[in-house]
């Protein structure tokens, strides 16, 4: 059996040494690791804080608090680099994209495609519609590396997808000038030339013959509005075209072209000359007696009728003599051609019309005095002389007339060569007579071609033929 071993006083203070250093380690391990805990939450609480701050909604959020709907609108509108078409309003379409589509409250959402860590980027929408960007720059400095926000710049942002495209084709003649919204088509919107299948005898022999046009517009995203240069609006046929586009098609005019000219005259049309096969109606000719005067010409007028053209023509006119024709179109589109009034041979000559035309007025009213001096005005050997000369036997002579005029006009005043012209005369009347037996009052209204011939070295009338 062994003997136990008692500890020595040496083996005990050892022991109470070690309990009290290991009391010490254990409070100093306690404090640091409070020490360290605290600092950790400090740390932590500072860093929670730099990152609260330094978040992007507080800025977003402040942003669609202060921003109203007319502000954003304002931004909405000014999108002026939007990709439309050159034929298209960008105010009025983005006026009425904002009017229509941005109706609910806003709300704003990262645009990741083109957003960073240094560089945010929010897009903001309605609902649906895109608006605008906000770019986000960096404000005030924080702990931790961070920084607060503030709002850049903004700008509109709407997406083209965002609008619905139309394509447009229009179609008219090749004499048709043609606009969309206000602004004319050109080569550059023209891809296609159609041939008309048949041509009347005339334009069949033109070196470029008629046809129609096609044009093409694309990426329309507003209002389409298509009209002819005269202002009338083309409207869209009811279902698209093979290729998709709406179509516009004016009508074919089918002009069908009268003509009035000079009878001796030569009509053209362009090049060509009118034949005889169009003509449709003529007047007499009140120079038919004189045309060694007019060289040539005898003051009818004919008519001619060509249907069926697709181009609207031109004409023109040779004239053999050296009398200048004008041009005129009508109300119902009639070309009339008619001879010039000469401004300076009326007013070198209306004095002899005149004196002739009043001395025929008074002596038809009953004036017998006017009768050898109205024979002096005339041109002895003509049907108006003879017709004036004859006279006498059938007139009833007025002890008092009186000649109240409600018009006089002389106009057409026309050189036909050096020793004839002509004028026409124009007059409406109320004469009051009174005879041996009775009282009369009677209305005139008439229209003459008065024709004067120098001879003997006197102008005198040499005929007189009523205007219908």
């Amino acid at each position: 059996m062994s003997e136990s071993v008692k500890p020595t006083s040496e083996n005990k203070k050892k022991k109470k040494h070690f309990s009290q250093a290991w009391k010490h380690f254990v409070e100093i391990y306690t404090i640091a690791l409070l020490l360290i805990g605290v600092l950790s939450c400090a740390l932590l609480y500072f860093y929670l804080d730099a990152f609260e701050k330094s978040q992007h909604k507080y800025v977003m959020d402040a942003l669609m608090d202060e921003t109203g709907m007319e502000q954003w609108k304002d931004i909405v509108t000014s999108a002026s680099d939007m990709e439309f078409s050159s034929f298209d309003d960008t105010a009025s379409i983005l006026e009425d994209y904002f009017n229509s589509s941005c109706i609910k409250t806003p709300t704003y959402s990262e645009a990741v495609s083109i957003s960073t860590e240094d560089a945010p980027v929010y897009n903001v929408k309605s609902g649906s519609a895109y608006m605008a960007r906000v770019y986000l720059v960096a404000d005030k400095k924080l702990s931790f590396g961070r920084n607060t926000w503030k709002v850049g710049h903004i700008e509109p942002y709407i997406p083209m997808t965002s609008f619905a495209s139309t394509t447009i084709r229009v179609e008219v003649n090749d004499d048709e000038n043609v606009w969309l919204n206000g602004k004319q088509l050109a080569a550059d919107q023209l891809i296609a030339q159609i041939a008309y299948e048949e041509l009347n005898a005339i334009e069949s022999q033109y070196a470029i013959k008629p046809c129609r046009l096609l044009y093409e517009v694309t990426n329309l995203c507003g209002s389409i509005k298509v009209t002819l240069e005269d202002g009338t609006e083309i409207h869209p046929q009811s279902e698209k075209d093979a290729s998709g586009a709406l179509m516009y098609l004016s009508a074919d005019p089918g002009y069908d072209m009268v003509i009035s000219a000079p009878g001796g005259v030569n009509v053209l049309c362009g090049e060509y000359a009118i034949g005889q096969e169009y003509k449709t109606g003529s007047t007499t000719g009140f120079l038919k007696d004189y045309k060694e005067y007019t060289g040539g010409l005898d003051g009818s007028f004919v008519e001619y009728t060509i249907p069926g053209f697709h181009r609207k023509p031109a004409f023109s006119v040779i004239n053999p003599g050296n009398v200048t024709l004008t041009e005129q179109v009508t109300p119902d589109g009639k070309i009339e051609f008619f001879y010039e009034n000469n401004e300076d041979l009326q007013d070198d000559k209306e004095w002899i019309v005149d004196r002739f035309f009043m001395s025929y007025i008074w002596y038809g009213a009953g004036y017998e005095s006017e009768y050898y001096d109205l024979l002096s005005y005339i041109l002895p050997g003509t049907d108006l002389y003879t017709y004036v000369e004859d006279s006498t036997a059938a007139m009833i002579w007025a002890s008092d007339t009186s000649i109240d005029f409600e018009y006089l006009e002389y106009t057409n005043f026309v050189r036909w060569g050096e020793d004839c012209f002509s004028c026409r005369a124009a007059y409406k009347a109320t004469t009051t007579s009174q005879a041996w037996y009775e009282n009369f009052s009677r209305e005139l209204e008439n229209t003459y071609d008065l024709v004067f011939i120098y001879k003997d070295g006197r102008w005198r009338a040499a005929s007189m033929s009523v205007v219908n």
